[in-house]
């Protein structure tokens, strides 16, 4: 590589100093796509031309050079001729041109003897030489990781991703247009708000200097637009980019473009009625068509969409009704988190809405409109008529993506101030900052008309439009970890929007596992007890944490279904009962975990760590997720360029070396540091862990390992041949 910069930029020197390249500016006639279409005109007026376009072949024949290059519109061949350009200067370009460099033609349009379209070139000038080569072409995932962070890169290489990105900027456009054509203004709010709020997010805390006071990054424009909503704007919308401190996957972005839109005088029937008539008007704008392709599914955006209500789909997915006994809910949640952790402290309602997420929202293909939510889903709006333990609230959901986001906006200042301050009281209890912004309150005072509000995320309206299966292939730059080591920024503000520290009501939980991992039955005393979440002062159940499934088992005969940190303070460990607790507060209580699941998943984490190591060793690969269990250990990674033979090569490999190592008699020991970082260890393998383990090889026994692609990932499955 530096050998190839080092004669480029050689190159480049030589071409300066001829001065007749690099201009400060350069014009063109034609794009590629236009020269094309007017070519056989052209021909007969023997009209001069020109052009730009990287250069993206070339060969050499004698006398005469041709060059493929493209410029947005498309690619087009350029004839370079030594008798027409002289001498000197083809021989320049001969030596000086190469792969990647942005040039400008002009000479006149003609067609080869195998009928191409081509231009005879009178004149080269080089506007930009391409001293860093370009690649061959992109493979497999780890390249997919280099797309997103050198986007450029990608757009040069890529024609596919370009197109993705000229349709976005369409697709934007369009939606403007559309929204101004049926008298909406699009308006501009702080994207750096003093306090946030419009959904349930966890924001992102700045810090303003000149004041000296914190700040937040939006989460959502919707209390400003309502705000104008009562100013007498009877019809506003902002595309902006909001801000969610929260995870990172296929469909979510911290940072992302979301469009949202209220209508004074109007219901979520009529926004429904709006938003399906608008993904149908994208849809025909870009497509031609109502129907398309997304991945193996064919969508139809013809309106109207399917409605169906909160309530009857839980039931036919579930089959649970309303008032369902919590075990059962509980008992759909394991069935349905595919062995995912689930945060199970929330209320009875937001246990159902995990559920129907996890259980139908994801299954959902065709354009659905889920309507008609319980009451405790939203403080921001209005009771469904009728039926006033549920809002008029719908969700869009397609190909199991959330889309959209909409309400009949609650308007009742009274009602309004007292959903507000209950969330705040309720996010206070969970260790959360407890915000009610007073400035929307009082403007609601005011007066707000009945009003439609609409939230719809762009990002995935043109993941679906251009058949893309992540987010990051639609958003130019989308957010990345550092490339080389930990990022080197400033310690997070002291105002933060979650607490960390244990109260004297609620200490740390100490954890006997760390002390004896064999340890299969304690007492211990309950500190903290709701529904049936039950805080041990001390606990030998582990919790769901670090890719290592929680610990079942009983507490006073009582079944614990699970056990998981307390989401606000991870030092806490919740046990979850199979049902409500009879217990109290500062009861003594006997407890057993449930010890063979228990010595299975020792014995599959000390594994795990074993298959990692020779799996590396073999190939370089990068881990995405990984969770361990009674019953296997599954790891998932990403591919980079392993195909269908090579898994099967590599899982025999990884058999035979892995039960190689684990036949050699070795200890496992784990230790653990002044900042109580716990460490791994088994021959030639340390490593960083938190969970429960064997204390040598002989205790794993063998074990058969799988190696599979599925998708986008490599699957490595590691089970025990002795259970």
């Amino acid at each position: 590589m530096n050998d190839l910069f080092e004669t480029r930029v050689e190159k480049f020197n030589i071409l300066k100093n001829e001065g007749s390249h690099f201009p400060y500016s350069s014009e063109r006639t034609h794009t590629v796509q236009a020269f094309l279409e007017d070519h056989d005109a052209l021909v007969v007026s023997e009209q001069q031309v020109s052009l730009i376009g990287r250069v993206r072949f070339r060969n050499k024949m004698g006398k005469l050079m041709f060059l493929r290059a493209d410029d947005e519109t498309g690619r087009i061949q350029w004839m370079v001729s030594r008798q027409r350009v002289g001498d000197e200067c083809f021989k320049s370009m001969q030596s000086n041109i190469d792969l990647g460099d942005l040039c400008r033609v002009s000479g006149r349009a003609f067609t080869t003897k195998r009928g191409e379209k081509s231009i005879d070139v009178d004149e080269l000038q080089v506007l930009a030489k391409c001293v860093r080569p370009l690649p061959e072409k992109f493979h497999g995932l780890r390249d997919k990781e280099l797309r997103y962070r050198q986007r450029e890169l990608d757009l040069i290489m890529n024609r596919d991703s370009f197109e993705v990105f000229r349709q976005r900027s369409r697709i934007v456009a369009f939606i403007r247009q559309w929204l101004n054509g049926r008298g909406f203004t699009e308006v501009e709010v702080p994207a750096l708000q003093m306090v946030y709020g419009g959904a349930d997010a966890d924001p992102f805390v700045t810090h303003v200097n000149a004041i000296d006071c914190n700040a937040f990054l939006s989460i959502s424009p919707e209390l400003f637009l309502k705000r104008l909503i009562v100013a007498g704007f009877p019809k506003v919308y902002s595309l902006s980019k909001n801000f969610r401190n929260e995870g990172i996957d296929a469909t979510h972005n911290p940072e992302f473009t979301l469009m949202e839109s209220y209508e004074a005088y109007s219901d979520y029937n009529d926004v429904m009625q709006m938003t399906e008539q608008l993904l149908e008007a994208i849809c025909l704008e870009l497509h031609g068509t109502t129907e398309i392709e997304y991945g193996e599914h064919t969508l139809s955006f013809k309106a109207p969409f399917r409605r169906v209500t909160f309530y009857d789909l839980l039931e036919e997915t579930t089959g649970l009704k309303p008032d369902a006994p919590l075990k059962d809910i509980f008992a759909a949640l394991k069935e349905h988190s595919g062995g995912q952790p689930i945060d199970v402290t929330g209320d009875r309602i937001g246990l159902l809405d995990k559920l129907l997420e996890t259980a139908a929202t994801d299954r959902i293909i065709q354009p659905t409109f889920l309507i008609d939510y319980p009451r405790e889903t939203s403080p921001l709006c209005r009771p469904k008529r009728g039926n006033l333990d549920l809002i008029e609230r719908f969700e869009l959901f397609i190909a199991g993506m959330e889309l959209a986001n909409a309400y009949s906006e609650l308007n009742d200042p009274v009602m309004q101030r007292k959903l507000l301050e209950t969330q705040a009281a309720e996010r206070e209890n969970a260790g959360e900052n407890p915000i009610v912004d007073e400035e929307f309150i009082r403007a609601v005072e005011y007066g707000m008309p009945p009003t439609g509000g609409l939230g719809l995320g762009i990002d995935r309206v043109i993941m679906l439009m251009t058949n893309q299966s992540s987010i990051r292939d639609v958003i130019l730059y989308p957010f990345m970890r550092p490339q080389h080591g930990r990022a080197t920024v400033e310690s997070p503000s002291p105002m933060v929007t979650k607490k960390v520290n244990a109260t004297p009501d609620r200490p740390d939980t100490r954890r006997l596992y760390l002390e004896d991992m064999y340890e299969r039955t304690f007492t211990s005393r309950i500190v903290s007890l709701k529904r049936n979440l039950v805080v041990l002062e001390a606990t030998a159940f582990y919790p769901h944490s670090g890719g290592q499934a929680g610990d079942t088992g009983v507490i006073a005969g009582i079944r614990v279904i699970d056990t998981v940190p307390d989401p606000s303070n991870k030092s806490i460990i919740v046990h979850v009962l199979e049902d409500e607790a009879p217990f109290e507060v500062g009861q003594e209580v006997e407890c057993a975990i449930e010890w063979d699941s228990r010595y299975r998943t020792m014995r599959l984490h000390s594994a795990s760590h074993i298959v990692e190591y020779e799996l590396l060793r073999i190939v370089d690969l990068q881990r995405i997720t990984t969770l361990v269990n009674g019953i296997a250990d599954i790891s998932r990674y990403r591919p980079d360029e392993i195909d269908e033979s090579q898994a099967v090569d590599l899982q025999k490999t990884l058999n035979t070396r892995v039960n190689d190592f684990i036949s050699k008699l070795q200890e496992i020991s784990l230790t653990t540091d002044d900042n109580g970082y716990r460490t791994w260890k088994c021959g030639p393998i340390v490593e960083g862990c938190g969970g429960t383990h064997v204390l040598n090889t002989r205790e794993i026994g063998s074990v058969d390992i799988c190696v599979s692609l599925t998708g986008d990932e490599l699957v490595v499955e590691t089970k025990l041949n002795q259970p």
